[in-house]
């Protein structure tokens, strides 16, 4: 049993208990959303969260970047704790995609890609090999783009200059492994930012307080 402040269950604090099924109920979630105190302390953690992403990225790039080879740079990326994590969302996203619409993107875009792109980099890791990562690779109902010469591409973009940088030289030190990566400073929705020949665009999850907000970026 948990125990909920009055304020979110509309009773007195001695009937406030709710089992642990309840707690995923989509009214309870719904009105703790719409709460007062959780609505005033949004902002700020989004912004906290967004910082100590963003320093945690900065760090690793530079780790990564001062690695003595090629090889040390890959296996340094490779040693990035939630790595492996990166490559599992990868996949399921990809097929999440693919399940829309069954052909494999060549341009992509991703919005707000901070210093350390490993989505970008693993999805490019998987469009070079232009299959579906995972066990069905080989699968018949995917198909490949029109131009099979095209090489795949995927265009990082974020606001913030230094991330741009840090994670340009890094993807430059990766070797081949980075070949593909594009790199442009720009703010989310700016008039510079134009989007219309890229087959997918990511939009990260920092980016945009609402789903109103995220949608205004490609709009």
């Amino acid at each position: 049993m948990f125990r909920l402040p009055a304020s979110l269950t509309g009773k007195s604090p001695k009937r406030s208990e709710v089992s642990e099924d309840d707690l995923h109920a989509d009214t309870l979630v719904n009105r703790v959303f719409r709460d007062g105190m959780v609505q005033a302390i949004l902002p700020p953690l989004r912004k906290m969260c967004s910082d100590a992403e963003y320093c945690l990225e900065d760090h690793w790039a530079k780790h990564i970047t001062a690695a003595p080879s090629t090889d040390d740079a890959i296996g340094r990326l490779k040693s990035f704790t939630y790595y492996k994590n990166y490559e599992d969302l990868t996949r399921y996203e990809i097929c999440a995609m693919l399940s829309a619409h069954p052909v494999l993107p060549c341009k992509v875009a991703f919005i707000g890609s901070g210093p350390l792109p490993l989505t970008s980099l693993c999805f490019l890791k998987a469009l070079k090999k232009r299959a579906l990562p995972g066990n069905r690779a080989d699968s018949e109902s995917v198909r490949y783009p029109t131009n099979r010469s095209l090489i795949p591409e995927i265009l990082n973009i974020d606001r913030d200059g230094a991330a741009i940088e840090s994670s340009s030289v890094m993807c430059a030190k990766l070797g081949s492994l980075g070949e593909g990566m594009k790199f442009q400073c720009a703010p989310a929705g700016g008039e510079a930012l134009d989007l219309h020949d890229f087959d997918v665009v990511y939009i990260a999850a920092l980016v945009g307080g609402s789903q109103n907000k995220k949608g205004g970026v490609t709009a």
